[in-house]
């Protein structure tokens, strides 16, 4: 027994790192634990981390040599991205978004074979000057943060396809950006930008801007270069009038340009053939152009909150229109040939001074969604009974007699009546 004891002792001091070799085996914390159970294979690809708790960067990643994807993303606790991660030359795609992260190491720029970079919805207020050695970036999104420049370098990334900077504190961009000449989507809302590089027109194949909630007084004449453009969005801006420039774009299909104080349109809007989508609202127009008439393409119009007291003829020209919001206006009248708009699914009539309607609303057998809440009216034409696929009739804020309303209720008994 004693010589078995003697033993052991021996064996324990003389190879004192017998038993520290399997420890150092083993993770050090809960979250290196997980990675090295979720991603046993260190020649793998990839790690995504999603929703955990850390606050320090995982040191055990840095055994992964072959990483392509590294993602560390909602995580509120994460506030620093260490100089460590550049190790992994050869990323593809670095995913740190929505976390709490101030600032983003310069090394980043060192990721030669850079195609995706995700670092919106975090606190950062610069990013690297050199962001431009990227020469692979398809893709970067830093919407969400505190921004208040761009480096002058993003104008190097040629290959760059997606800027999306939105959400930020962005005065002004910097003239560089327009020689992404391959640049497809750029999104810029919901910053202070005033206007924008003379040159913008050079962004021959943009197809989506989205410039909503800035304090943009007016456009480059240049932007009627953009004919690949598809959707602009200017909603929220200070513009004051019809940007004429807007008019020779050809190509496009979906123009949101509300809340910008416009009072009128110009007489040769009809020229937007390719319109399929027109949001005036909140604006201070009183009537339509006759060309308005002329944009046969037109599924969608909103011109709810604007000063309009009577129906907009040129309006009824539109029979592919599928959704029409004239709320909160002034209307006092319905025509009696809105029935022309016979492909009208949703409309929204509410918060007018409307009075009566015609008995022609009754032909408009497509209406899913009827608004007719917030008038003047004290009764409804009979051929509303036969409206079989509304789904939602809205009639409150009127006077109609409660008689009246429980026979519709029981002519429609798949509507909603409000």
């Amino acid at each position: 027994m004693l010589r078995t004891l003697v033993t052991l002792l021996f064996i324990v001091c003389y190879y004192p790192s017998f038993s520290q070799e399997k420890n150092n085996s083993e993770p050090s914390n809960p979250i290196e634990q997980f990675i090295k159970k979720t991603f046993p294979n260190e020649d793998g690809k990839q790690i995504v981390l999603r929703s955990l708790r850390f606050s320090e960067y995982p040191t055990i990643i840095n055994n992964y040599k072959n990483l392509d994807e590294l993602a560390i993303v909602f995580n509120q606790d994460f506030d620093s991205i260490p100089g460590d991660v550049c190790k992994h030359k050869n990323l593809v795609a670095f995913n740190f978004r929505n976390n709490n992260i101030h600032y983003v190491p310069n090394c980043i720029v060192d990721f030669k074979n850079l195609e995706w970079l995700y670092l919106d919805n975090n606190k950062l207020k610069t990013l690297p000057e050199n962001i431009g050695n990227l020469s692979w970036l398809i893709k970067i999104t830093v919407d969400g943060n505190e921004l208040t420049q761009l480096p002058k370098s993003i104008g190097s990334l040629t290959h760059l396809l997606t800027l999306d900077a939105g959400r930020n504190k962005l005065e002004t961009i910097p003239n560089e950006i327009t020689d992404l000449e391959g640049l497809q989507t750029l999104s810029l809302f919901s910053n202070k930008l005033t206007g924008l590089p003379q040159n913008f027109g050079n962004l021959a194949s943009l197809s989506k801007l989205d410039l909503r909630d800035n304090t943009i007084n007016s456009l480059p004449a240049s932007i009627e270069k953009l004919q690949r453009l598809k959707t602009l969005e200017l909603q929220g801006n200070a513009l004051g009038e019809f940007p004429v420039s807007i008019l020779k774009l050809s190509t496009l299909q979906h123009l949101w340009i509300g809340d910008n104080g416009i009072t009128s349109l110009p007489d040769n809007i009809g020229s937007l053939k390719s319109l399929i989508s027109l949001v005036l609202s909140q604006n201070k127009i009183s009537k339509l152009p006759t060309s308005f008439g002329e944009l046969r393409s037109l599924q969608k119009i909103d011109l709810s909150s604007n000063k309009i007291s009577r129906f907009p003829i040129p309006i009824l020209k539109l029979e592919f229109l599928d959704h029409l919001d004239l709320s909160k206006n002034d209307l006092v009248t319905i025509p009696g040939d809105i029935d022309r708009l016979d492909h009208l699914t949703i409309l929204n009539l509410s918060s007018n001074k409307i009075m009566e309607l015609p008995e022609s609303m009754g032909n408009l057998k497509s209406l899913t969604r009827l608004d007719l809440s917030r008038n003047a009216l004290q009764s409804i034409p009979k051929s509303l009974f036969s409206l079989k696929k509304l789904q939602v009739l809205n009639l409150s804020g009127n006077t109609i007699n409660e008689e009246e309303i429980q026979k519709l209720k029981a002519s429609l008994p798949g509507c909603q009546i409000l």
